[in-house]
């Protein structure tokens, strides 16, 4: 991260990405937050308990492979199709079962519509029976397709697909890797992998790159280059001109989460205006204008979001949609505006959107005092050469003088240049109150991120960027 105008920041952003499956936001030195919930299992989850992988190769254990319906039935058993045909047949029917499913899983509302939520425990999967058991079927006739025929890599990937829906995502990622290696000339096969790399696996960057990097294979075939760098599994057919339209919406909505995962939120604006482009999507909407926001483009999103929220939409994406209309309020000083937006996405989102902390100044300025005195004597030792101050948020006017600019959701900034460097403004610490009780859930984990910022934005004080404090860990 540059020192341009002497400031730097914090990496971690709590406002926690939408789950577009699911996005963390970061500004270009943003900071971490809530883990985005994976789609379509809605606000969160875990897979169910029941679920297990089929060994390789093997058939499926015939309690996850849910009776499928009476029209399918004759695929089975009873037929002189050849195996490859009723191979494909199974294909299609596997699409289009965990295609109902997802829709059944995630229904969309009119603001009228959408009802709270209750909470649930924690661990407690999520995804209704009629919607799991669309999805089981799925995941059935997709094995089937594929110990029918063996070559055809597509049952392999829709497998994945349906294991990722389910939100088994180890499962999933042995099945869509798979898939992407033996035939990395697959479109479709890479735009598997890249979603699970960039939406589901995790948030580290090494993960971001990696789905970048299967998200510009799969560009370059579009685009008629490439065909010749992998060996080639199956037989090459054109794409129409409608489907390829489709991936190139999906494509660049992938790029554009990646690039706001690493902090870039110019460039991920402009990978889902690209996207809008190909293919209209409240998804891609919602999270353009999320970077938006992370822009600090504040009037324009507060404008923007009611717009949204007057389509039908999703329970996860109207929730989410009001959580940020909330933090743009709050940050344009709107502040009962503000709050009455934070708590219908709290009641939209009851188990992701939580309650923040009830930690008023005093008390958290004692814990910060705290992690001061728990730290070694050679950071104390440093911390004292600077001012520490405390904030509930930033102000805009220092997150603006980056390009691009921080995040509003930032937890700790460093003012100044780096020691050693002459400096004729005095240096300071600061931490926002009100972001890190955003993204945490108790106070040991309160406590845990006041300490581990402190000593994020000691390193800006010696002079490291953002690249040099996620080497060592603390990003």
């Amino acid at each position: 991260m540059s020192f341009l105008g002497g400031w730097s920041a914090a990496i971690r952003s709590v406002c926690g990405r939408l789950a577009c499956g699911l996005l963390i936001v970061v500004g270009t030195s943003g900071c971490t937050a809530p883990p985005r919930p994976a789609w379509p299992v809605a606000d969160g989850g875990t897979p169910p308990t029941d679920l297990r992988a089929p060994a390789d190769g093997g058939e499926l254990p015939e309690s996850d492979v849910q009776p499928l319906p009476c029209g399918l039935q004759a695929l089975r058993t009873g037929t002189t199709e050849a195996p490859r045909v009723r191979s494909r047949r199974l294909l299609a029917h596997a699409q289009a079962l965990r295609a109902a499913g997802r829709a059944l899983a995630e229904p969309t509302f009119s603001e009228e519509e959408a009802k709270p939520q209750a909470p649930q425990r924690s661990g407690q999967a999520h995804l209704d029976e009629p919607a799991q058991r669309l999805l089981r079927q799925a995941l059935g006739c997709a094995t089937e397709a594929m110990q029918l025929d063996r070559t055809a890599l597509s049952a392999r990937r829709e497998r994945g697909l349906a294991w990722l829906a389910l939100a088994a995502y180890d499962l999933a990622a042995d099945e869509l890797e798979l898939a992407a290696v033996l035939d990395a000339t697959d479109v479709e096969n890479l735009r598997a992998v890249a979603e699970l790399m960039i939406r589901h696996l995790s948030t580290r960057t090494t993960r971001m790159e990696i789905g970048r990097a299967y998200l510009a294979k799969a560009n370059r075939l579009l685009d008629g280059q490439g065909a010749d760098e992998e060996p080639k599994r199956s037989k090459a057919e054109p794409i129409p001109r409608a489907q390829k339209n489709r991936l190139r919406a999906e494509l660049t909505f992938l790029d554009g989460l990646a690039l706001r995962e690493l902090g870039r939120s110019t460039e991920a604006k402009r990978a889902f205006e690209a996207s809008l482009r190909f293919q209209e999507s409240n998804e891609t909407r919602l999270e353009y204008l999320a970077a938006m926001f992370e822009r600090c483009e504040l009037e324009q999103v507060a404008e923007a979001v009611p717009q949204l929220l007057a389509r039908r939409l999703t329970q996860r994406q109207r929730g989410w949609a009001h959580h940020y209309l909330g933090l743009t309020l709050e940050m344009l000083g709107r502040t009962v505006e503000a709050q009455a937006a934070l708590r219908r996405g709290r009641a939209l989102l009851p188990r992701v959107l939580v309650d923040d902390l009830a930690v008023g100044p005093a008390e958290f300025a004692g814990m910060v005092e705290a992690a001061k005195h728990s730290l070694p004597l050679d950071e104390q030792a440093l911390l004292a050469e600077v001012k520490l101050e405390l904030a509930d948020l930033p102000r805009r006017a220092d997150l603006v003088v980056e390009d691009p600019p921080l995040s509003p959701t930032i937890v700790g900034l460093f003012r100044g240049l780096p020691r050693g460097v002459l400096d004729a403004e005095p240096r300071s610490i600061v931490l926002y109150r009100l972001n890190l009780l955003r993204m945490t859930r108790d106070r040991q984990e309160l406590q845990h991120e006041i300490r581990t910022t402190l000593r994020h934005e000691i390193l800006h004080f010696l002079g490291a960027d953002e690249g040099d404090v996620r080497d060592v860990g603390m990003e």
